[in-house]
């Protein structure tokens, strides 16, 4: 299995699973493409499980796909809805969660810091665990940690 993100001329893309521009036989294809934001989301599924994704502008749910190709688990309803990208209750939810596969920093490695150190801004975040300094494709996941400690903080 192999995944990918990049940032092409300021569009973040990410592709993983098996590659082929056609959907295979028996295989359910879901398609979101929404011009006004600037997104395009394509899933594969084979069954329940996930055999290929591509994702164009929003790239917020490209660590969970990356697990399920790997895992090969169900995917869950969340990610076939229109606003596929994970809350920050269910990130915050599991610690041992990847946040950033480019420097392999976990959800509670990201959340450490922000209690620690009193972080509050993602430069801050990256400066410490070096979560968000590769593609940057887990920014938007150490935003909502960080809304997330804060929101926590004030109860």
């Amino acid at each position: 299995m192999q995944a990918t993100t990049l940032k092409v001329s300021g569009i973040d893309v990410y592709a993983g699973g098996e590659s082929g521009d056609a959907t295979p036989p028996g295989h359910d294809e879901i398609v979101l493409s929404d011009t006004r934001r600037g997104i395009f989301r394509r899933l594969v599924l084979d069954g329940e499980r996930l055999t290929s994704a591509a994702l164009v502008g929003d790239v917020a749910a490209a660590r969970r796909l990356t697990d399920l190709l790997r895992t090969g688990a169900a995917v869950p309803a969340d990610l076939l809805e229109s606003s596929a990208g994970p809350g920050a209750d269910a990130l915050a939810g599991d610690p041992a969660a990847t946040v950033c596969s480019c420097n392999a920093v976990s959800v509670g490695d990201v959340q450490a810091a922000i209690r620690r150190d009193g972080l509050s801004t993602v430069a801050q975040v990256g400066r410490r665990t070096r979560a968000t300094t590769g593609c940057g494709g887990c920014t938007s996941d150490v935003e909502a940690l960080l809304e997330h400690e804060a929101a926590a903080a004030r109860t």
